[in-house]
């Protein structure tokens, strides 16, 4: 079971129901949980209404009986959740807001109980995530209870959880349509205040139950890294308004937008990324790289797919497909890996779930140019991320080097002698003179030609840069 839409699936199960008048007769639409023999005599005793109970099948059918002031359990109407999407994610989503949803309307919780195939009682079984620093704790298999504030035994409400080979959550109640609302209401509490909205996930496993976080860079921001305006623009535009006002572009007919990232390795397509989970701190960020993927095997597809039922269940949020290049490029999949043809193909299910942006980052964007020609929708815009011009660079020296002496007199002499390099590359030249003040007791944050053009020199002989020599480390073996 997962989560969709449920009234097609939902459907009224009475367990078995007896009749009110003074025979006692048995109506069975399944098999009935009282033996047939045992009727008659129930017929002949004046306190036959008291001891029905006593007749039905199974621990864990009598006790719901009792708590739900049922006299046997054909009385009890189920109805189970069992939406088309299934994925366990969106399931146990629903589990852990469970005694919160409950409690927001106001019934308390009376306890839990689970059963073993001899109707024996079991500790039921409890999950635990660990999302944003907060350990969240909930039930997985069991019967969980609930109380209506009136007191009254009909109204109260009983819900059957189960994840295991199949997972599945189940209302009971004296009513259809209780059951039934209550299940709707649950699953609508559930997609605004699941825990895992707002997290920064990575290596989502939406067939399981596997959860792990990115772990986003603190300091990422528009002040720490140096883009050029223009992209700055787009991002706040595509991706920033977008997602912290959906329903108005909603009005005007956009759903969804789509943004592809490309440039040189080290020019701060990844640090995007992390820019824009520090930007987003309620919305909910997927971050998938072609590792996970191939590490799912064949169902890495219909992993990816499942994640529509997901990102409807958490939207408005970011689904981040990193370094698409890397996936393979024929129609078919290569080994384990999934194809950029069909990752494309499966883009066109993502788009169709309202308010995510999907984002995309590429090394090479003639590699898959070739998928995304004639595909419009998959991506609204493909944005440069170029590496660092002049200005970016003068800007991003002066900062980091702003306790060092002479910077302002030596700044365009660093930029005149790193053009064409990427942000990653202009951050190691810094991490250097750091290393060599703290190795040098004579350096002293003094800055000078001479102590540039050392580090330079070690950069470019072990091969860092666009200008290095060809000796020391090549990259090889």
């Amino acid at each position: 079971m997962s989560i969709g839409r449920s009234s097609k699936s939902i459907q009224s199960i009475p367990q078995a129901v007896w009749s009110a008048d003074a025979n006692a007769k048995v109506r069975t639409q399944r098999e009935s949980s009282v033996k047939q023999e045992n009727i008659q005599d129930l017929s002949k005793f004046k306190f036959a209404n008291e001891i029905k109970v006593d007749f039905v099948k199974g621990a864990r059918m009598r006790i719901m009986c009792r708590f739900l002031g049922m006299d046997c359990d054909t009385d009890i109407k189920r109805i189970e959740h069992d939406p088309p999407l299934r994925t366990y994610l969106t399931s146990l989503m629903m589990m852990q807001t469970l005694n919160d949803f409950m409690e927001s309307i106001d019934y308390s919780y009376a306890g839990e109980l689970d059963f073993d195939d001899q109707e024996d009682s079991m500790p039921c079984i409890i999950k635990s995530w660990r999302i944003k620093d907060q350990e969240y704790s909930f039930v997985t298999r069991g019967f969980i209870y609930f109380e209506h504030p009136s007191g009254n035994r009909e109204d109260n409400i009983v819900f059957e959880v189960h994840a295991a080979e199949h997972i599945s959550i189940t209302c009971y109640s004296k009513s259809l349509n209780d059951s039934k609302n209550m299940i709707l209401d649950l699953e609508s509490y559930a997609k605004k205040n699941n825990c895992i909205r707002g997290a920064k996930l990575k290596g989502i496993n939406v067939h399981g139950s596997a959860l792990a976080e990115v772990d986003v860079k603190k300091d990422a921001n528009w002040e720490n890294y140096y883009y050029p305006d223009n992209l700055i623009d787009v991002v706040e535009e595509e991706v920033f308004e977008f997602l912290k006002n959906p329903e108005k572009y909603n009005d005007i007919g956009i759903h969804g937008r789509g943004c592809m990232f490309q440039g040189p390795p080290g020019s701060g397509k990844t640090t995007l990324g992390h820019i824009i989970c520090n930007n987003l701190p309620d919305q909910t960020v997927v971050w998938i790289t072609p590792e996970v993927i191939a590490e799912a095997g064949s169902g890495g597809m219909m992993g990816i797919k499942a994640m529509y039922g997901v990102l409807e269940f958490l939207s408005p949020c970011v689904i981040m497909l990193e370094d698409l290049d890397l996936f393979s490029t024929d129609r078919e999949t290569s080994g384990n890996m999934l194809s950029l043809g069909a990752l494309m193909n499966i883009l066109d299910g993502i788009n169709s779930v309202k308010n995510v942006v999907t984002i995309g980052t590429t090394n090479r964007i003639d590699v898959i140019e070739s998928a995304l020609r004639n595909r419009p929708g998959r991506f609204d815009r493909i944005i440069e991320v170029p590496n660092l011009n002049d200005d970016l660079r003068e800007r991003m020296f002066k900062k980091q080097l702003k306790d060092w002496k002479n910077i302002d007199k030596l700044v365009n002499y660093i930029v005149g002698r790193t053009e064409g390099w990427s942000g990653a590359m202009a951050h190691e030249f810094v991490k250097n003179l750091e290393m060599k003040n703290m190795n040098n007791a004579s350096v002293k944050r003094n800055l000078t030609k001479k102590i540039i053009e050392e580090v330079l020199s070690k950069m470019n002989a072990f091969g860092i840069g666009e200008l290095a020599k060809s000796m020391g480390f090549t990259g090889e073996g």
